[in-house]
């Protein structure tokens, strides 16, 4: 599996949305600090005091990464907003630069249209601009507000563009084509990993209940062996020890899903920080199907297995060998 995942991230095309640092990845840092810290103690007092089972415990210490993981999705939903709205503004910003020639006149005139959650940063650009500050510092200042890849890319060029003269009009519609291009090809891949995810989910909850039978199988098991007596020598019967395969169901759970989170992260590309979240949801599927499958299967198989006549366990255990 973990081939599959670095095969799978060298395949799919890499999909960088945000760069640099901002107050926002510090607050996901703490966040994320802050998470793991109070799920490990949650995960550490439940396992001593062994209230609820092991797997309940392992979704509860879990869950704290909710917090981190629903903030970075916030956060990729902002910049994939700013991308979105940027091909518009920087087409009409070159068409009216090049009419115009003034860049503050040009800004006036694009804020008189609405663009979205890239108002503020447009606004903050035109202000600048208006105390003269250098268009490229300007353009600077505007890639690290925004903080997104296209944005930056874009606002280089079209910085580069205007010290060397170029035609403003053409080189905005070229950004603003590759852009949109960009965002296109980006949904088209989101919609693709929807269904892988779907799969993964649905396979990794399958996995979690054959793994939650074959631990409450291993116990029943172990019951029959040592309430029955064994005349025969010559049958050797080690069973699994049922406190060990408890005590590795929590390891299963979290490696598991911490591998698919990984897959289906590397498939939805966009912001690394919302594997966070993956995670959590896997654990927390994970750990409540487990735990459905072993409470579900308890009382059949102790009807049908453990309460067997005594003619039915006979047959079964005092096979003499001829």
């Amino acid at each position: 599996m973990g081939s599959f995942i670095v095969i799978m991230y060298v395949i799919f095309p890499k999909d960088r949305i945000s760069l640099g640092s901002s107050a926002k990845a510090l607050k996901f840092r703490m966040l994320l600090y802050m998470a793991i810290g109070i799920g490990a103690s949650i995960g550490i007092i439940l396992s001593i005091s062994n209230i609820i089972p092991l797997p309940l415990v392992t979704v509860i210490a879990t869950a704290p990464l909710f917090i981190p993981g629903i903030f970075a999705k916030r956060m990729e939903t902002e910049l994939k907003a700013l991308d979105d709205w940027y091909p518009s503004f920087i087409r009409h910003f070159g068409e009216i630069y090049m009419m115009v020639g003034s860049m503050g006149q040009a800004l006036d005139a694009v804020l008189r249209s609405n663009f979205g959650p890239l108002q503020t940063q447009i606004i903050a650009f035109k202000n600048r601009i208006k105390n003269r500050i250098k268009p490229e510092s300007g353009f600077e200042l505007f890639s690290k507000e925004a903080g997104t890849a296209i944005i930056v890319s874009g606002n280089t060029i079209m910085s580069n563009a205007i010290l060397k003269g170029a035609n403003m009009n053409e080189v905005g519609s070229k950004v603003s084509e590759i852009s949109l291009k960009l965002n296109e090809l980006r949904a088209k891949r989101r919609q693709t990993s929807r269904t892988f995810e779907t799969i993964v989910l649905v396979l990794h909850a399958l996995t979690m209940a054959i793994f939650g039978l074959m631990n409450k199988l291993i116990e029943v098991f172990h019951t029959m062996v040592a309430n029955t007596p064994i005349s025969n020598n010559a049958i050797t019967l080690s069973p699994i020890d049922p406190n060990f395969m408890a005590m590795m169901m929590p390891i299963v759970i979290i490696v598991t899903s911490t591998i698919n989170a990984l897959a289906i992260k590397v498939g939805q590309g966009g912001l690394f920080k919302t594997v966070w979240f993956n995670i959590a949801l896997l654990t927390a599927l994970g750990g409540i199907t487990m735990y459905g499958t072993n409470m579900a299967l308890s009382n059949f198989l102790t009807d049908h297995i453990l309460n067997m006549s005594n003619l039915g366990t006979q047959l079964i255990f005092f096979v003499k060998l001829i």
